[in-house]
């Protein structure tokens, strides 16, 4: 397995425009192929540093190395690297209605490999949906599914696009036993097909038992 860093986080800080700093001189490595875990009290960065890692948002100081090019702003605009990082590193928010846009799931599950322009865009979608337990939801509205419904499809629609780095924010949260089991394999799979996975996990043993590696995050200031 390898071992080399997908990510290198260096002397990273980052303050929201409003002044709420959320972290302050993090070093850390992400390495390929394997599950890392990102854990830490609330308010200690998690899904701030999951942001950052998808160039989202961009540091105050400090650096995001993505595979030795450092990321910014200007370089995720346009351009071939910006496309191929957007190609190789998915995101899933913790709140689904973030990720759920389309009239139904099956255009939110199709839209990736369609803005990817990977091939056959509906066969990915329905093995993702397959995966995720949602193939007989591909006709409703995302807004009518319960919460976990939409959980499963909001994973379901970062599945379908393929990507090499896949970073999960508490993607077990308001799961049900059989989404938590169906999330368990599909992780597991991808970790055998020697994806690099990034996870923010608040107290889900199922999930530390498949990372490795992990990042501990604490309050800046504490």
């Amino acid at each position: 397995m390898a071992d080399k860093p997908v990510f290198t986080i260096q002397d990273l800080h980052y303050t929201y425009p409003n002044g709420v700093e959320a972290i302050r001189g993090l070093n850390a490595e992400i390495p390929e192929s394997r599950l890392t875990v990102i854990t830490g009290d609330n308010g200690a960065g998690k899904t701030t540093l999951l942001l950052l890692l998808d160039g989202l948002i961009f540091p105050t100081k400090g650096a995001v190395v993505y595979r030795g090019t450092r990321l910014s702003e200007k370089l995720l605009e346009t351009g071939e690297f910006a496309k191929g990082f957007r190609r190789q590193v998915g995101l899933v928010f913790q709140e689904p209605d973030v990720q759920l846009f389309n009239p139904t799931v099956a255009q939110d599950l199709s839209y990736s490999p369609n803005s990817l322009g990977l091939d056959q865009p509906d066969q990915r979608a329905l093995r993702a949906a397959r995966a995720m337990g949602v193939e007989d939801l591909m006709n409703r509205p995302p807004h009518a599914l319960s919460w976990g419904q939409k959980k499963r499809a909001a994973l379901a629609t970062v599945l379908a696009g393929d990507y090499d780095v896949f970073l999960l924010d508490e993607p077990s949260a308001g799961l049900d036993s059989r989404g938590k089991r169906l999330l368990m394999s599909v992780v597991e799979a991808l970790l055998r097909e020697g994806k690099t996975i990034v996870v923010v996990a608040h107290d889900d043993p199922q999930l530390f038992s498949l990372g490795d590696h992990e990042i501990r995050l604490s309050p800046p200031g504490t």
